[in-house]
């Protein structure tokens, strides 16, 4: 390879210019695709935010790399977080520790992890090492960020929160859950003597942020934009309040993550919480659509700008699935046909629209679950009614790439489905990890195989992988 391209690449990620590094690797022959080569468009399309085809990249040079390539590994382990996998970029990152004890990627890595899992006494650990060996590139990251998140002005805050009362209500009160009361984003709840069906609460804040809006494939910095939610006002008040709060929080940490992520939100996205919004509550991430009241009458801001609200709707994970696999329209059609205009409340526990409703017995029934495994990352697969409905063995388990973000890549069949059964939808459905683990615990120690692993289970009643 001519040392002059390597150059203009290296100058490239150096400004930032991601998307064009990778395009410029696109157009070389296959023979001049070299394992570094290969590395820097991984690296590129890691920075671009696409997980998936970056570790595709990593997958396709695998085997030419050596155990102790840490460059490599470091990549990985940062595609791996990029992607939830949390245990995998671990386990990625301890490998690199065990190549050099004092490589200060690794720790960062583990530092994002275990403070995105909320593992203090972990990160706390981590980040002290890691402050040791390069104290500024932990702080870049790590560090106090409440003085880089915008902040209206004082004219601004004068007009959005005449704005949100003229359109929502009188401000009853301002929520919030940080430490700093000076911290740029929180939440208002708001009364409507004229809706008596529901209180709503709106994020006051995260409008001074001019989010990036994607515009015929460029960017502009013009959205902006708050986020509102209303709750049924037929809870019972400790409902209520439970209700408030978890609302408040997810609207306080998406709205957080929006600004420092510098991404945007618009109609028809979704955002995953990664878990349970609440102990209580199953939800797993939300839909946004328009506020009905403000897409009639939108904020003029001081400086010209206009600011809207968007509604906020929690999903549950198998809708958060139907959702990425088909369209938001699509969707949001099944919560408006259960719903009606109530679609837009939130209920603490509402019907999940993309359960199909119970015309398989099940061998095992829901209350009967266990959580068996420690998972961090996306933890969906596909399994066959032979194990869930007829309460066969796993007979073969294998791992093909993920379809979209929550799936795992896991797909457990019992062994003897035909062709034709195969064929038939009906005959498999979506299920997390946990549930076929509960059913066949025996699968539980391969799940960290990669993508391309294929076992069958042998006569010892035992799993051995197979070339694929």
């Amino acid at each position: 390879m001519d040392e002059n391209f390597l150059y203009e690449m290296e100058e490239l990620m150096n400004d930032g210019k991601f998307e064009e590094v990778v395009a410029r690797i696109d157009e070389l022959d296959s023979v001049e695709l070299t394992t570094q080569i290969l590395l820097m468009k991984a690296h590129c399309l890691s920075q671009l935010a696409k997980y998936r085809e970056a570790y595709n990249t990593l997958s396709d040079i695998q085997s030419e790399v050596q155990d102790d390539d840490i460059s490599y590994y470091i990549e990985l382990a940062s595609v791996y977080f990029g992607m939830h996998k949390y245990k995998s970029a671990v386990k990625t990152a301890n490998h690199c520790l065990e190549i050099d004890e004092n490589c200060v990627e690794a720790w960062l890595i583990l530092c994002l992890v275990y403070k995105e899992t909320n593992d203090m006494q972990k990160f706390e650990d981590a980040s002290t090492i890691a402050k040791e060996l390069d104290f500024d590139s932990w702080d870049e990251i790590f560090g106090d960020k409440t003085n880089t998140l915008a902040k209206y002005t004082e004219k601004e805050k004068e007009t959005v929160l005449k704005y949100i009362t003229t359109i929502f209500g009188d401000k009853k009160e301002f929520i919030t859950y940080e430490q700093n009361p000076e911290h740029p984003i929180k939440v208002i709840e708001v009364t409507d003597n004229s809706n008596p069906e529901y209180r709503t609460l709106v994020s006051f804040g995260l409008g001074a942020y001019k989010g990036l809006e994607d515009v015929d494939n460029g960017f502009s910095l013009i959205h902006r934009c708050e986020m509102a939610a209303y709750i049924p006002t037929y809870l019972d008040e400790e409902e209520y309040l439970h209700t408030r709060q978890w609302v408040a929080r997810i609207m306080l940490q998406f709205a957080e993550m929006i600004e420092l992520d510098e991404s945007f939100i618009d109609v028809g996205h979704t955002i995953s919480y990664g878990k349970y919004v609440d102990d209580e509550v199953k939800y797993n991430g939300v839909l946004f659509v328009f506020n009905d009241r403000s897409y009639k009458y939108r904020c003029k801001l001081p400086d010209g700008d206009t600011l809207s609200v968007l509604q906020m709707i929690p999903l549950y994970e198998e809708e958060l699935f139907y959702k990425i696999e088909n369209s938001f329209g699509e969707l949001y059609d099944k919560l408006f046909k259960k719903f009606g205009d109530k679609t837009d409340m939130i209920y603490p526990n509402r019907e999940n629209t993309c359960i199909t409703p119970v015309k398989k017995q099940f061998a095992l029934p829901r209350s009967s679950m266990e959580e068996l495994l420690n998972w961090h990352d996306a933890d969906g697969c596909y399994a066959t009614d032979r194990i869930t409905v007829d309460n066969m063995p796993v007979g073969i388990m294998y791992r093909e790439n993920p379809h979209n973000d929550h799936d795992s890549g896991w797909r457990f069949l019992a062994g003897d489905e035909t062709a034709e059964y195969m064929q038939d939808q009906d005959n498999m459905d979506i299920f997390r990890l946990n549930t076929i683990a509960n059913y066949d615990p025996a699968i539980i120690e391969y799940l960290e195989y990669p993508v391309g692993s294929l076992l069958y289970r042998n006569k010892n009643d035992e799993f051995e992988q197979r070339n694929s």
